[in-house]
């Protein structure tokens, strides 16, 4: 029998034709149809059947292959579980050592917690972090302390992420806000009790005294662990109100950037920012004396000052009793365009200073003063206490007194503020303090020589040996004064290479009669 189209086997084959049956039964079906009736019918099985087979043959290969995966996943999470345990384990006997009583311990938990700054694991090195930080501040043992510190110094090498430095540095400056808060209340509680100012002639630090190695120790560490993140790379916005005296945030072969960042009313006395990217830093009322500044960005910082209330170089000199522990800062080379100096004290002038009353001012040697704001800063006259215009000094009249006599004035037609309190200076007998500025419009500076003539030499050739001077906001008066006396004062007291060297020669500064055998202190 022929079939028309093999595709529909199944369903377009007609009923076999009946044969009739002699006995006159049921109809018989012929062999060879029920044959290809069956053959039909297996094609079709196979035909559905063999799709099926086809796909469990495709897939079977890919789910044989997730469920290796699977257990490889599975295996690995396992792994890594067990050694995060392990690690733990390690990390709580490294702190608990630690927090032994015996420094050998100490030393021990020390080798194995630094491990952890290796670590991959971010949250693994914040906590390893600040875990340091708080042993640093709480160690008593010099050589544990100084382990710990060592540690917190070789940061740049760990390669931590920076999230990890960046909260160290968080709870570095919160420890040392917390500590200097505290010794500073107990500063201001005592001077409270004696009903005056303390004078302690050691003085170094204002306001917290003359602390013990002892005592000052937690809040040397925690200043000791912000400079060591911050040279590692660590970076926060805020570091205002911290003590960091000393601190080396800096150097020339590898500078910090801490552009914007505020250190506003901070300790900073002798710290390190040379080279230092500070571009738009804010230092208002901040601590600044002897801090060095060489070679680095200050292009539109901030060094202004309240009042001369919040002049630290001013308190210093007050709370220890001696001008000569007043200093200015060094911005030699540094780029100050566009700085702002309102209201700091940029320079002090003693009266007949028969050695040297030039040390608290600011150096500004090849300094860029472009646009540098220091048409409103301020600078101090020291006057002998003997010849002060009052008979009382130290007492309300003498502060009530706002105008000294011309004789006494380093410029004509200026007032002054009195500070109310005498100092001694290099053992001389005392003098009183008086603040003052150029921002009256009319004042001239006295022609030379005058009383004031040894500081306005020493001070103002700083000044024009800096860069850009003609750009910059000065007071009339001391623009005019430095144009009349270029002569005098072309060649500065101090002289810097802007790589970390500096010399100094006197050999033109003074007149013949300047430069006897003990006229002059270096």
């Amino acid at each position: 029998m022929k079939l028309k189209n093999p595709k529909n086997m199944g369903q377009n084959v007609k009923a076999s034709p009946v044969l009739p049956n002699e006995q006159g039964g049921k109809p018989e079906v012929p062999n060879d149809l029920r044959k290809l009736d069956l053959e039909i019918r297996k094609l079709q099985f196979d035909v559905a059947t063999g799709k099926w087979l086809e796909l469990f043959k495709a897939i079977g290969p890919v789910v044989t292959s997730l469920g290796i995966i699977g257990t490889l996943v599975l295996g690995i999470s396992q792994l890594k579980q067990t050694q995060v345990s392990r690690d733990d384990e390690r990390f709580e006997r490294s702190v608990a050592r630690l927090g032994s009583s015996q420094p050998s311990e100490r030393l021990t938990g020390l080798a194995g917690i630094q491990q952890f700054l290796k670590t991959p694991d971010v949250s693994r090195q914040e906590s390893t972090l600040r875990y340091l930080i708080n042993a640093a501040v709480i160690e008593k043992d010099g050589t544990v302390r100084s382990a710990i510190l060592d540690l917190l110094n070789s940061l740049p090498d760990s390669r931590l992420s920076n999230q990890a430095l960046n909260q160290g540095l968080l709870a570095a400056r919160d420890r040392n806000r917390a500590i200097l808060k505290r010794l500073t209340d107990a500063f201001w509680q005592q001077q409270n009790l004696a009903k005056k100012r303390l004078v302690d002639p050691s003085y170094t630090e204002v306001p917290i005294g003359n602390p013990s190695p002892e005592e000052r120790a937690p809040l040397q560490s925690s200043a000791d662990a912000i400079a060591a993140l911050i040279r590692a790379g660590a970076r926060i916005d805020d570091l205002s109100s911290i003590y960091c005296v000393e601190c080396k945030f800096s150097n020339l072969s590898t500078p910090s950037n801490l552009a914007g960042v505020r250190f506003d009313t901070s300790f900073l006395r002798r710290a390190d920012f040379s080279g230092a990217n500070l571009g738009s830093a804010s230092f208002h009322n901040a601590d600044l004396i002897l801090t060095n500044f060489t070679s680095a960005n200050l292009q539109s910082a901030k060094f202004s000052a309240d009042t001369h209330v919040e002049q630290w170089s001013v308190s210093s000199a007050i709370y220890s009793g001696e001008l000569a522990s007043a200093w200015g800062a060094n911005f030699a080379c540094s780029n100050l365009s566009y700085a702002d100096f309102t209201g700091r004290i940029i320079f002090s002038l003693v009266y007949q200073n028969p050695t040297y009353g030039g040390n608290m001012r600011d150096e500004f040697y090849n300094a860029d003063l472009r646009g540098t704001n220091l048409k409103a800063a301020h600078f101090l006259i020291v006057i002998p206490e003997a010849l002060a215009p009052t008979s009382q000094p130290g007492t309300a009249a003498q502060s009530a007194i706002a105008v000294i006599p011309p004789n006494f004035a380093p410029m004509t037609g200026e007032s002054f503020s009195s500070m109310g309190i005498a100092v001694n200076y290099f053992g001389a007998p005392k003098y009183s303090l008086w603040d003052g500025g150029f921002d009256t419009p009319g004042l001239e500076i006295k022609p030379l020589p005058n009383a004031y003539r040894r500081d306005f030499v020493v001070t103002l050739a700083s000044l024009a040996a800096a860069r850009h001077l003609t750009d910059a906001e000065l007071p009339q008066a001391i623009r005019s004064f430095i144009t009349a006396n270029a002569d005098k004062l072309k060649k500065p007291f101090l002289s810097y290479d802007c790589k970390g060297g500096q010399s100094s020669d006197i050999s033109d500064m003074f007149s013949p009669e300047d430069q006897g055998p003990k006229q002059t202190r270096f």
